[in-house]
């Protein structure tokens, strides 16, 4: 047990349930803090969807063929939309809906499991009241805060389901429950948080299972095998992030540690999976992870985790729309969600996992980068290109994981952005000697511009001067048909004779001395093989 909290049970009685708001205060405060050079509009894109999928303040899905009404995504969805700001309506419709129909959500009374009270719904419960400016002792005209303390062991501050059904709390409740109780004021807050605390092993992770409620150790390095978890490490961070007394030592020290561990369990493209179970990058996971990183201080990783979601956030640009304009804004899962999204969009049967990936990727999308690494650098130096053949055509000055829709004629390609900035596409350049083009067009409507001179084939005018020269006097051929400063080959018997440039107007003119004998062809080459023109001669002795 970590007894450096449990003697701080005095402080804490004296923490209101308005003032330990933390990371989700009451509607009309300030929460998260600035970040720095973050870009707002993917965030605005996902609170904007997200409040727009509520009804009645709750979210309601098809899952198996049955509508579901998921009171705890609901819960989830609150907390999010108040991290970020600007949804107080909606924030306080969940708020209200949930206490309207508290009982059906911590209990099972009314379906058969009477007596029974749920700890981790509890715990959310009494977090999203603490949060949100509910009375947490009149809330639904329930006393959640005696509700919890009553599944919260007043020893150890284990916290267990009471069920006809079994025992399924975790660390994720656990969080939940002495974040609540500490809002609240409770003398139990202090037990809740050590035993929560004591979840996490010297590695620095949080594990999500607890040990079996009769092992004479309940800490994760007094058990073999202990699990690491994105999630547990995650949603630990940020309930005690959360709490007033978030500087405590204890508390800071541990989550340093899970901070760091989250850091170093980040994939190279900024993703995380959840644990040994789902190794898939995921946004829920990934969401979370991020969330927890940013308001740790942790800002690179943060923003590794927020273009990794951006990049999987539905988002039509310019002409390139290949979403419904219903689910633009909602967050994909994993990238086979977000294909399955180009091509069916959300349907009945996926929307709650779009649901849950958007509500808990939705605070990580602020630490989103509105710049690449690199800033403004030019790519191109060539623009002059063959036509008929694809072009790698690159910009390098968006938002990492944004969308820019790059087009050319009526070719559109919609680039996600790496983390460099760099947005790529293959566009095959149209037929025709002319001037093309290519618009690059961001998310917020901005736009950069490239133009390609673009060569078709062509066969170029040659006229020698001379149609009888002798060997070693200077012959002279004009070439018309070049473009503009495009550069010039000129071949006798397969050897170059003279090389240039054409003049602003496409001309150019080729001094050699003759050399062989009789019948005598010169070629001429442009830019490309196929811009070609040839003459003839006779070389006198």
């Amino acid at each position: 047990m970590h007894q450096h909290l449990a003697r701080r049970t005095g402080a804490l009685l004296a923490v209101t349930a308005l003032g330990a708001a933390g990371l989700v205060a009451s509607p009309g405060a300030a929460t998260a803090a600035p970040v720095p050079g973050a870009d707002p509009a993917p965030t605005t894109a996902a609170a904007g969807w997200l409040a727009g999928q509520l009804e009645g303040g709750l979210l309601t899905y098809t899952s198996g063929g049955f509508e579901t009404t998921d009171v705890g995504l609901s819960i989830d969805t609150a907390l999010a939309l108040r991290e970020v700001g600007g949804q107080d309506a909606a924030v306080t419709a969940v708020r209200d809906a949930v206490a309207a129909g508290l009982d059906g959500y911590i209990s099972g009374d009314a379906f058969g499991d009477p007596g029974s009270t749920y700890s981790g719904a509890a715990g959310k419960a009494l977090v999203l009241a603490t949060a949100t400016g509910g009375d947490p002792e009149a809330f639904g005209g329930t006393d959640l805060v005696a509700r919890v303390e009553s599944v919260t062991d007043d020893a150890t501050g284990r916290t267990a389901d009471v069920s006809q059904y079994g025992d399924y709390a975790n660390t994720l409740g656990q969080s939940f429950a002495a974040r609540g109780l500490a809002a609240a004021g409770s003398p139990e807050a202090a037990a809740a948080t050590d035993f929560l605390l004591d979840q996490q092993c010297e590695a620095g992770f949080f594990r999500q299972a607890f040990s079996d409620a009769d092992a004479a150790d309940q800490t994760c390095d007094g058990t073999d095998g202990a699990v690491p978890s994105v999630d547990a490490t995650a949603t630990a961070v940020l309930n005690l992030l959360a709490r007033d007394d978030a500087a405590d030592e204890a508390i800071a020290d541990a989550v340093d540690r899970a901070a760091a561990w989250l850091a170093s369990a980040q994939r190279p493209g900024g993703a995380f999976g959840a644990d040994d179970q789902i190794e898939t990058p995921n946004a829920n996971s990934t969401g979370l992870a991020g969330w927890a990183l940013g308001l740790a201080g942790n800002a690179e990783p943060a923003e590794r985790a927020a273009a990794w979601l951006r990049a999987h956030q539905l988002t039509n640009v310019g002409a390139c729309t290949p979403f419904r304009a219903a689910d633009v804004g909602a967050v994909a899962y994993d990238d086979g969600a977000l294909a399955g999204a180009r091509k069916d969009g959300v349907t009945t049967g996926t929307e709650g996992q779009y649901l849950r990936a958007t509500a808990q990727a939705l605070p990580a999308l602020q630490w989103a980068p509105d710049r690449g690494m690199y800033g403004v650098v030019e790519i191109d130096r060539t623009r002059t290109v063959r036509a008929g053949k694809k072009v790698r055509v690159q910009f390098l000055d968006f938002g990492p994981g944004s969308k820019v829709c790059i087009a050319l004629g009526k070719q559109r390609r919609l680039s996600d952005v790496g983390f460099t900035g760099l947005a790529s596409v293959d566009l095959t350049m149209p037929r025709g000697t002319a001037k093309r083009t290519v618009t690059a067009t961001a998310e917020d409507g901005s736009t950069l511009r490239r133009t390609y001179q673009v060569l078709d084939a062509t066969r170029l005018k040659v006229t020698a001067k001379k149609q009888r020269v002798a060997r070693g006097a200077v012959q002279v051929v004009k070439v018309r048909g070049l473009t503009a400063r495009e550069p010039v080959r000129v071949l006798v018997a397969g050897r170059t004779v003279d090389t240039g440039q054409a003049n602003a107007k496409g001309r150019f003119t080729a001094r050699f001395k003759a050399a062989g004998s009789g019948r005598t062809t010169v070629a001429v080459q442009g830019r490309f093989g196929n811009r070609k023109g040839t003459a003839t001669y006779r070389v006198t002795r």
